[in-house]
């Protein structure tokens, strides 16, 4: 009878079980499945569309973006992109999209020259809301009216606003 007992408390001993809750077996499959998925070669970028440049080279945006065939789309942080295309003076504003899975638009609105300010150093071309966008030696083939008159003390770089009152009437 004491062997009985001692099978008895052996079989009914209280034992312990290391169950997983289901969902979180659920979760951590599919967060590790997502991961595996976006980073594979499906999401390698083939194609790059620039769209909306007349006056800059394609190869120059981008050159400037920085992006290349073959990154990961889903890696590149379009925030990034924008600041680095919209640092030239012909840039005024820059979308990205992205159609999956491997194709990346690049959608640029540049700045036009809308008149040409006579400098000491050329001619420069400046854009309606009157941005410097880019120093010229010579007239050449534009058609722009030339700005002349103006006494400008401090000339700022490309990119950046001429703040003179004559410019503003004349561009107006």
């Amino acid at each position: 009878m004491a062997k009985n007992k001692e099978i008895y408390r052996r079989n009914n001993k209280k034992r312990r079980s290391y169950k997983i809750p289901t969902p979180f077996i659920y979760t951590l499959l599919v967060t590790v499945g997502l991961y595996f998925f976006i980073h594979s070669p499906i999401f390698n970028i083939k194609n790059i569309n620039v769209t909306g440049n007349n006056m800059l080279a394609t190869e120059k945006i981008l050159s400037l973006s920085q992006v290349n065939i073959g990154q990961n789309i889903m890696k590149i942080e379009k925030e990034d992109i924008i600041k680095m295309i919209s640092v030239h003076p012909f840039v005024k504003e820059v979308q990205i999209k992205r159609h999956l899975p491997y194709t990346l638009e690049i959608q640029v609105l540049e700045r036009q020259p809308v008149g040409l300010l006579v400098s000491q150093d050329g001619f420069i071309q400046v854009s309606d809301e009157g941005y410097f966008l880019a120093l010229v030696h010579d007239i050449g083939d534009y058609v722009l009216p030339v700005i002349s008159g103006l006494n400008i003390e401090e000339l700022p770089g490309p990119g950046q606003i001429i703040k003179n009152k004559g410019l503003n009437m004349a561009l107006n």
